[in-house]
């Protein structure tokens, strides 16, 4: 793996729930399933990514620092089949632990799972 972003998804019971985004080396073959499995070994089970999505770059901001608010954009408009990731309150994941997206919440469980 080169590198990797992990974010917070809306969830109803856990508040929030782990995902993460990677990019992997050339030539590198992983798949969602074998990553979860190394975490699973080395994480607590709550830190384990529930959903691991794989690009091909990792967003960056200005400092070369992974841009996590684009992850969860980019989360929220895969899962939920959205343009508008603010739409709703889900921009509360960049405030504070996702509080204020409790419409999406029920539908991102349901297809994390």
């Amino acid at each position: 793996m080169l590198q990797a972003g992990v974010i917070g998804l809306p969830d109803p019971v856990y508040n929030e729930l782990v995902a993460a985004y990677v990019s992997l080396r050339s030539r590198q073959r992983l798949s969602e399933q074998e990553l979860k499995d190394f975490a699973r070994a080395r994480l607590a089970d709550y830190k384990v990514p529930e959903r691991i999505g794989f690009l091909a770059e990792l967003p960056k901001g200005p400092t070369g620092k992974v841009h996590r608010r684009a992850l969860e954009e980019r989360a929220l408009t895969e899962l939920l089949g959205r343009t508008d990731a603010d739409r709703n309150g889900a921009n509360a994941c960049h405030t504070g632990g996702c509080r204020n997206a409790v419409v999406e919440r029920e539908s991102v469980e349901a297809q994390i799972r």
